[in-house]
């Protein structure tokens, strides 16, 4: 499967992978990745089901698994060993399973808003049952209506206070094919993918979790987790919800750049 990408950067400079959220964009780093395109070499892909990667596609294609194995096929193209990872939401849990399984190619770890998955069988089974209507409802309702109602979540009320940002989120949506992005709510559904949580202890690279102190549900899960992962920081963003980069790229920035400055040796 061929993915559509964003590079920019030296070359020979330390490579990082930006993965974005569900309904996300390459573009959707941009304001993070201006300010760090000087000194490393930033890699930033539509996600499979997505943008200029989001041709009509089986949801049986798209696997947690599946999308792991493509960003290391991604890696192997652009002759990269070895990079960091910085994942959002739907891409943290991208990122953490990546991290997991193939362990030599990750060098660090940064996961925004994001968590291991379901512990609990049930709600695995819920989770996956909710997401399947959600894809439903966006197959037969239309992007515009899906857009809508996702982003009246609780999850996004902060964001809904920033209205020319979101005005421009959504616009930027509707690059979007509706098969492939329902195909991906599906396929990556949190239900879909294994617990990741008794696996955390097995993380050996230096990692940053990042959240939005108003996103209670991933303050909560991020506090769990900076306590099992060995290497670990946890950073929240004031004043943010569940997108931090986008709602603070300023903040999001400054706390990934001095995380790379003190475990990637950069100066």
């Amino acid at each position: 499967m061929d993915w559509y990408y964003q590079e920019c950067g030296p070359q020979n400079e330390h490579p990082i992978l930006f993965l974005h959220g569900f309904m996300g964009l390459s573009d959707d780093w941009q304001d993070v990745v201006d300010q760090l395109a000087s000194s490393y070499r930033c890699i930033m892909p539509d996600l499979p089901g997505h943008g200029r990667s989001g041709f009509p596609i089986r949801r049986e294609m798209i696997t947690i698994q599946s999308v792991a194995e493509g960003i290391i096929a991604l890696f192997d193209k652009l002759g990269i060993d070895k990079a960091t990872v910085v994942g959002y939401s739907m891409g943290g849990r991208v990122a953490l399973y990546t991290a997991l399984h193939f362990p030599q190619r990750v060098q660090a770890l940064v996961l925004e808003s994001t968590g291991p998955g379901l512990e609990d069988e049930y709600e695995r089974r819920v989770r996956t049952a909710l997401d399947d209507d959600r894809a439903y409802h966006l197959r037969v309702q239309g992007l515009d209506t899906f857009l809508d109602d996702w982003y009246k979540a609780p999850l996004f009320e902060s964001l809904n206070r920033h209205e020319d940002k979101l005005v421009r989120l959504k616009a930027s949506r509707h690059i979007h094919n509706v098969e492939g992005l329902a195909a991906a709510l599906q396929g990556l559904s949190t239900g879909r993918q294994p617990s990741l949580w008794d696996k955390l202890e097995q993380i050996s690279v230096p990692t940053l979790l990042v959240c939005g102190a108003l996103d209670h549900k991933f303050t909560r899960i991020n506090r769990i987790m900076s306590e099992q992962i060995r290497l670990c920081e946890w950073k929240m963003i004031g004043d943010a919800g569940h997108n931090t980069h986008l709602e603070h790229p300023e903040a999001f920035t400054t706390t990934i750049l001095r995380f790379f400055g003190e475990r990637l040796h950069k100066p």
